[in-house]
C-alpha cells in the first residue's frame, strides 16, 4: 500500500467517524440533552456541535428523500 492509498483510507475513516459523532450528537439533542451539556461532555464548541448536527440532519433528510 502506498502512502497515498493509506492517506485516502485514513481520510475516509475519519469522515465516517465524524458522521457517527454527528449522528450521536443529533440523537442526544433529540433526546433532550442541552447543547451546553454536550459542550462539557465533548469539549467541542457550540459552533462545532452545531455544524456536526446540521450535517447529520442533512444526511438524514437526503436518506429519507425518495430522489436519493
Amino acid at each position: 500500500m502506498t502512502e497515498l492509498q493509506a492517506a485516502v483510507i485514513d481520510f475516509q475513516l475519519q469522515e465516517k467517524r465524524r458522521q457517527r459523532l454527528g449522528d450521536a450528537l443529533l440523537a442526544a439533542m433529540e433526546a433532550g440533552v442541552r447543547q451546553k451539556d454536550l459542550v462539557v461532555e465533548t469539549g467541542y464548541t457550540r459552533e462545532h456541535i452545531r455544524r456536526l448536527v446540521e450535517a447529520a440532519r442533512k444526511r438524514r433528510a437526503e436518506a429519507a428523500s425518495p430522489d436519493s
